[in-house]
């Protein structure tokens, strides 16, 4: 009792018995692109890049100017699963009315 007066309640036993509160959900708004970006944009050429989380292989994609990012995973990081991966992407943009003209790659040579 004393060395609670001291110094305060234990924070750690207070911590681990605190219930956490859920969060509001975050509600999905489609937005709706403007002509202005469409026709000035409508060729665009991605950046492509393979990334790994815990050995887990990421096809990452950025277009050039509108900087549209998106993120696939990938069974493995054979040629056809990295072409089917960017086939997807390329239907993704044409659902929107872009067209892909140009993909970017860096190649490690030295593997």
């Amino acid at each position: 009792m004393a060395a609670e007066e001291i110094f305060g309640p234990n924070l750690g036993s207070l911590k681990g018995k605190t219930v956490q509160r859920g969060e509001k959900h975050v509600a999905f708004k489609p937005v709706h692109l403007p002509l202005s970006i469409s026709a000035k944009y409508r060729s665009m050429i991605l950046c492509i890049d393979l990334m790994f989380v815990n050995k887990i292989p990421f096809l990452i994609t950025i277009s050039r100017h509108v900087k549209c990012g998106t993120v696939e995973v990938m069974k493995n990081r054979k040629s056809e699963t990295i072409v089917a991966g960017l086939k997807h992407v390329k239907q993704l943009y044409a659902k929107r009315g872009f067209k892909l003209v140009g993909c970017h790659a860096k190649t490690n040579l030295n593997q």
